[in-house]
């Protein structure tokens, strides 16, 4: 959700949001997850006010300059078609993730994923499914 910059802190988002919960129970849902940006303390203030509370936090990185590492001659690593990789993917995920890494989410954007998985002694150790090109 997203309101545009100049017309925030007038209710919009809280009419969006009560709307929301009330389209949530009308389908006969308990419980509506959502994410907001740690930065963003006008919407987290406006999720708090609504009922809603921390559950977790999550993490975002990015790397500006890739580092060359030495990868160890134990593992292999090699491209795998996203089906496949998703065939694996609760094996690896242990804790749930967010709606849009889930697996319902990654198998609706199958067709558009690339991924590669690392091997050691023919026993798969990892994995990585992204958007392609």
């Amino acid at each position: 959700m997203g309101v545009i910059p100049g017309r925030r802190r007038q209710g919009i988002g809280r009419q969006m949001m009560l709307y929301l919960m009330d389209q949530a129970r009308a389908h006969h849902l308990n419980r509506v997850n959502l994410e907001v940006i740690e930065a963003n303390q006008g919407a987290h203030a406006l999720y708090h006010q609504l009922g809603f509370v921390d559950h977790r936090m999550l993490i975002s990185v990015e790397c500006l300059e890739a580092k060359i590492v030495n990868v160890s001659p134990d593992y292999q690593v090699k491209e795998l078609p996203a089906a496949e990789l998703l065939d694996y993917f609760t094996a690896f995920h242990d804790q749930p993730n967010c709606w849009q890494r889930g697996l319902p989410s990654l198998k609706a954007m199958e067709a558009h994923l690339q991924g590669w998985a690392s091997f050691q002694n023919g026993d798969l150790t990892g994995l990585c499914a992204g958007l392609g090109e």
